[in-house]
């Protein structure tokens, strides 16, 4: 595999507070999130129903934003569910552990993938993750995977690397 191939896995640029915050407007278009609180058959709303989903999305939004919803733990530094890493890779600039923390989730990340790499470099090896060429860049990889890691909670507390291969194999699925 060429070194080009996987460009996504170098450091195009640091990874700053811009790229941070700019992740939390791309997880989910808000219309998305209110779909479901709207009568298919005439286009009303019930109004208490609406008003509760209204309340529930400003509260998951709150807890979404890096910096409101706390600061990283050692116990996310374990890295023993989704959870955990998603905690790493959208810390806070403010965050006393913000380079730890952001070092880390990309290490993971990198480091699962490289071991990938290593297990489907044989000549009978059939690849689960195909990148499009050329390849995204890291940081937009990374960007990519905590927006559908978050739009997908029910993998939470799962093992980040299933979750990881889940979004691979879901974005990037090889032609069989």
């Amino acid at each position: 595999m060429s070194s080009e191939r996987h460009r996504w896995l170098q450091n195009p640029r640091p990874h700053d507070s811009a790229v941070a915050a700019a992740r939390a407007d791309e997880v989910i278009p808000i219309y998305a999130l209110l779909a479901p609180c709207f009568n298919a058959s005439n286009g009303s709303a019930s109004r208490h129903h609406v008003n509760r989903t209204l309340v529930s999305l400003l509260v998951g939004a709150a807890l979404a934003v890096p910096g409101v919803a706390g600061a990283v733990t050692d116990g996310d530094f374990e890295v023993k569910t989704t959870r955990n890493l998603l905690n790493l890779c959208t810390v806070s600039a403010e965050d006393a552990r913000y380079k730890e923390a952001l070092h880390f989730c990309h290490g993971y990340l990198v480091g699962a993938f490289h071991y990938y790499l290593a297990t489907i470099s044989g000549p009978k090896a059939k690849p689960l993750v195909c990148p499009p060429d050329p390849p995204p860049s890291r940081n937009a990889v990374i960007t990519a995977f905590i927006g559908w890691a978050q739009a997908h909670p029910q993998y939470m507390n799962e093992a980040p690397v299933e979750t990881e291969f889940r979004f691979l194999t879901e974005t990037w699925p090889c032609k069989r």
